[in-house]
C-alpha cells in the first residue's frame, strides 16, 4: 500500500512539475517578467531584505520610502518567512537577482498544487481525483491572478497542507500532527498575507467544528487537536503579530469602513465568468494594445476572478449523485456556497454579516478575494465527483444537463439576447471580444465534456489523464499572458545619470528627495529601496498616519520638515530635479522653542510658523529658558537602516531636532545614558542636549518584538521537542 501511494504520489507530483515549468516557461528560460504590483513593491521590498541581511544587517527600520517607516513591522515585508531569507543568496552587485524572487513565486504555485494533492488524498480521494483538482487548484484563476500579489498567494497556498494536518490529527488523535498543522499556519503568516491568512483561520475553523461534529458523543475526546493546532499557529507567528499590532495602529488602514471594505465585490452578472471567464475582457501586459476588463475599477479582473476551467464544474455535480462521503461532499458544498456569496460583497448580506460579526473582517477590503475560498471548496467537490466517475457510479444526466444548459446558453449569447445587458456591449469592438471568447469557452466546453464522456464509457489505464490535460490547456489558454510582460527590471531601475548624481551626493549628507508631482514620477515607486537613497513616494498599503497628515501642510513647509534637498518641478509637460533652497539639515540644534499642543502645532504649521528658527515641543519640560541663538557643529557618524549615530558639539544647551517620525520604538542614547524622545514640530523627533559634546545614537526597537521573539523561539523549540519524543516513542513500540 505504502509503495502504491509513494508511486501516486510521485506521479502526481512530477506532472504538477512538469506542468509548472510548461506554464512559467516564458518567465524560466525566455527574456519575459513578471509585471504590476510583482514589480512595483514587491520586488524593490525584497530586495531591501535580501541585501540587508547579506550584509549581516536585520532590517527593522526603512528610511528610504515616504520618509522613513516601520519595515518589519509591515507584514506584507514578510521578514521572517523563512524562504525569503535564502534570497540573501541571490544577491549580486549590491541588488537582489529578479530572477530569483520569480522563482520563488513559481515555486510557490507548484507547492499549491502539491499541497492541494496531499489533503484531497487524506479526505479519501482517489490518485486521479486529487490529481485533476490539484491542478484545478495550482493553475485556477485565483491562484495565476494573483501572482502579483507575492505574499496573498504565499499565505494562501498553505490552506490544504493546515487542512492536512488537522484531518490527520483527527483520524490518528496525534498531538504531534496538531503542532504541524500550527507550524504551517505560523510560517503561512509570516509569508505575508494577513486577509488570506484569516480566511484561512475561518475555513480550518469550520473544518474543526464539522470534524468535531462528525465524532458524535466523543468529540470531547478530540477538542484538544484543533486547538493545539491554532494555539501553536498563533504562538508560532507571535514575532510577527506582535510587531504588526504595534505598527498597525499607527497606519492609514487601521480599520475600513464597510463601502471601503466591499470594494471589489462580484455582480451576480460577473458569474457568468465561471464559464466564460474573458467575457467581460482581459488584462495582459504582453502586448500593447491589451485588453482590459470593463466592469468595475482597475483591479477588478484579478481580485474577482472565479474561472477554475469547464472540466471541475462538471465532476462537482457529480459530487453529489451518491451517498459516498455524502457528509463531505454536503459540508464542501455549503462552503462553497457560502463563499462565493461572501465574495460578492455588497450583492448578498453574507459579507455584511462577516464584517459586522466577526472579528478582523473590518480591516480588509476587496471582498471578491473570499473566490479563493470559493475555489477550493469547488475543487474538493470536483475530486469527490471524479471518484463517482471512477467507481462506476456516473450518470449521463448531470453532464448532458450542464453541456445542454451551456451550449444553450452560448447560442443565445451569439444570438445577441445580451447585447444591450451591460453598457459596455454597446461599442462593436467589445461586444465581437465577447462573442469571440463565447467562442473559445464553447470549444472547452465540448473538449472538457467530451474528456468526461470518454472517461465515463472506456475504463483504460491512464485514461483519467485525459480530462487532466483538457483541464491545464483550459487553465492555460485562460491564464498564461497573465503577468507576463517584457519589461526588464534591471532597464526599470537602471541607474541613470541623474540616480548617480544623487547617490554621489547622499554620501556627504544625507537628505531626502521628493520625486513625484501628481502622476509625474522622477524616481519609480519604492525604487529607494533599490538605490539606496530617501525618498518622500513609496507605494505600500500600510503607510503612516502622521506621515499623511504631513503631506497635507503647505507643500514647502513639508519639504523643508521633511528634509527633501531636492524636489521635482513640472513645466510644460517636462520634469526635473531642483534643489529646495529653504529644507532644513537633518538634524539642528534649536535654541529657542516653544510649548504648544499637537493641534496646536499643526495649526501654526499649517499657517506658516518660522519652524527654521523656533522650535514646537508638544511636552512641557523643565529645561532651562531658551536662548536667543548658539553656536553647532554636526557630525554624523553613522547611518545604517536601523541606527543613526550623530555627533554635536554646541556651546548652549538646547533641543537637538531631527527629521524623523517620532513613533513608537524610536529610542535615543545620549553619551551612553538612555534619554527622553520629545515630540516636536507635531510629528518629529526632538532630544535636549547639554552644552558641550554629545554622542547622540538613536536606535530603533520594534514595540513587541522581544516578547514575541521570545514567544516564537519557544514554540518553536517546545514544537521540535515533542516531535522528537513523539518519534522515538512511536519507534519503541
Amino acid at each position: 500500500m505504502k509503495k502504491r501511494m509513494l508511486k501516486d504520489e510521485t506521479i502526481a507530483f512530477s506532472i504538477l512539475f512538469i506542468m509548472t515549468l510548461f506554464f512559467f516557461f516564458r518567465i524560466i528560460f525566455l527574456r519575459y517578467y513578471f509585471f504590476e504590483d510583482f514589480l512595483y513593491q514587491y520586488y524593490p521590498r525584497r530586495n531591501l531584505l535580501a541585501t540587508s541581511l547579506r550584509n549581516g544587517v536585520f532590517p527593522l527600520w526603512n528610511p528610504f520610502v515616504f520618509g522613513g517607516m516601520p519595515y518589519l513591522g509591515d507584514i506584507e515585508n514578510a521578514v521572517f518567512y523563512p524562504f525569503n531569507w535564502l534570497l540573501a543568496i541571490f544577491v549580486s552587485g549590491g541588488r537582489l537577482i529578479f530572477r530569483a524572487l520569480e522563482i520563488q513565486l513559481i515555486l510557490h504555485v507548484f507547492f499549491a498544487g502539491v499541497f492541494m494533492y496531499m489533503f484531497l488524498r487524506r479526505l479519501g480521494i482517489s490518485h486521479e481525483g486529487s490529481l485533476i483538482s490539484s491542478i484545478g487548484f495550482a493553475f485556477s484563476g485565483f491562484i495565476i491572478t494573483h501572482t502579483i500579489h507575492l505574499t496573498l498567494l504565499s499565505t494562501f497556498i498553505y490552506l490544504p497542507l493546515v487542512l492536512y494536518f488537522l484531518l490527520r490529527s483527527f483520524q490518528e488523535r496525534r498531538v504531534v500532527y496538531s503542532l504541524a498543522g500550527g507550524f504551517f499556519l505560523g510560517v503561512s503568516l509570516l509569508a505575508g498575507g494577513p486577509q488570506f491568512w484569516l480566511h484561512m483561520v475561518y475555513y480550518a475553523g469550520l473544518f474543526s467544528i464539522f470534524l468535531l461534529v462528525e465524532k458524535g458523543k466523543d468529540w470531547k475526546k478530540y477538542i484538544y487537536l484543533p486547538v493545539v493546532l491554532f494555539a501553536s499557529g498563533i504562538l508560532l507567528s507571535s514575532v510577527q503579530l506582535l510587531t504588526t499590532a504595534g505598527y498597525t495602529a499607527y497606519t492609514v488602514r487601521e480599520s475600513l469602513s464597510y463601502a471601503e471594505s466591499v470594494r471589489n465585490s462580484i455582480p451576480f452578472y460577473q458569474l457568468l465568468t465561471l464559464f466564460v471567464p474573458k467575457f467581460f475582457g482581459y488584462i495582459s501586459w504582453l502586448h500593447e494594445n491589451n485588453v482590459r476588463f470593463w466592469i468595475g475599477g482597475y483591479g477588478a479582473f484579478w481580485e474577482t476572478c472565479i474561472y477554475m476551467g469547464i472540466i471541475p464544474l462538471i465532476l462537482s455535480l457529480y459530487a453529489f449523485t451518491k451517498k459516498d462521503r455524502r457528509k463531505y461532499t454536503i459540508f464542501f458544498g455549503i462552503l462553497a456556497l457560502l463563499f462565493l456569496m461572501a465574495a460578492m460583497g455588497k450583492y448578498t448580506p453574507v459579507y455584511w454579516i462577516f464584517y459586522h460579526l466577526l472579528p478582523g473582517f473590518n480591516k480588509f477590503r476587496n471582498a471578491g478575494r473570499f473566490s479563493g475560498l470559493f475555489t477550493f471548496s469547488l475543487l474538493v467537490l470536483a475530486g469527490f465527483g471524479f471518484d463517482n466517475l471512477k467507481k462506476g457510479k456516473g450518470e449521463l444526466k448531470p453532464l448532458l444537463y450542464f453541456t445542454g444548459g451551456l451550449f444553450v446558453l452560448f447560442i443565445l449569447i451569439f444570438a445577441g439576447a445580451f447585447r444591450n445587458a451591460w453598457s459596455a456591449m454597446v461599442y462593436q469592438k467589445v461586444y465581437s471580444y465577447s462573442l469571440k471568447q463565447t467562442g473559445v469557452a464553447l470549444l472547452f466546453l465540448i473538449l472538457s465534456s467530451t474528456a468526461i464522456f470518454v472517461y465515463m464509457r472506456y475504463k483504460i489505464k491512464y485514461a483519467y489523464l485525459i480530462p487532466a490535460i483538457v483541464l491545464f490547456i483550459d487553465l492555460f489558454s485562460f491564464g498564461a499572458n497573465f503577468n507576463i510582460s517584457r519589461v526588464n527590471p534591471d532597464e526599470f531601475y537602471s541607474e541613470n545619470r541623474l540616480v548617480e548624481y544623487l547617490k554621489e551626493d547622499y554620501k556627504k549628507e544625507p537628505f531626502r528627495v521628493n520625486a513625484r508631482q501628481g502622476s509625474y514620477m522622477l524616481l519609480r515607486r519604492n525604487s529607494g529601496d533599490i538605490y539606496k537613497l530617501e525618498l518622500l513616494q513609496g507605494y505600500t498599503p500600510l503607510r503612516l498616519k502622521l506621515y499623511r497628515k504631513l503631506r497635507q501642510l503647505p507643500l514647502n513647509t513639508y519639504l523643508d520638515l521633511f528634509n527633501a534637498k531636492y524636489t521635482i518641478r513640472v513645466e510644460e509637460r517636462r520634469m526635473r530635479l531642483v534643489l529646495n533652497q529653504t529644507y532644513l539639515p537633518r538634524a539642528k540644534v534649536f535654541y529657542r522653542w516653544e510649548y504648544v499642543d499637537e493641534e496646536t502645532a499643526y495649526n501654526k504649521l499649517e499657517e506658516g510658523y518660522n519652524y527654521h528658527d523656533v522650535l514646537l515641543i508638544g511636552a512641557r519640560e523643565n529645561f532651562q529658558e531658551p536662548e536667543t541663538t548658539g553656536t553647532q557643529r554636526i557630525e554624523f557618524n553613522e547611518r545604517s537602516i536601523n541606527r543613526i549615530g550623530i555627533t554635536v558639539d554646541t556651546d548652549r544647551s538646547g533641543i537637538l531636532f531631527v527629521s524623523l517620525l517620532n513613533i513608537p520604538g524610536w529610542r535615543v542614547k545620549v553619551n551612553g545614558v538612555e534619554k527622553k524622545i520629545l515630540p516636536v514640530d507635531y510629528a518629529f523627533t526632538g532630544i535636549y542636549l547639554e552644552k558641550g559634546r554629545s554622542n547622540v545614537l538613536l536606535f530603533y526597537s520594534p514595540p513587541g518584538l522581544r516578547i514575541g521573539l521570545i514567544l516564537t523561539l519557544l514554540t518553536l523549540v517546545s514544537m521540535i521537542f515533542y516531535g522528537v519524543m513523539d518519534w522515538f516513542r512511536r519507534k519503541k513500540t
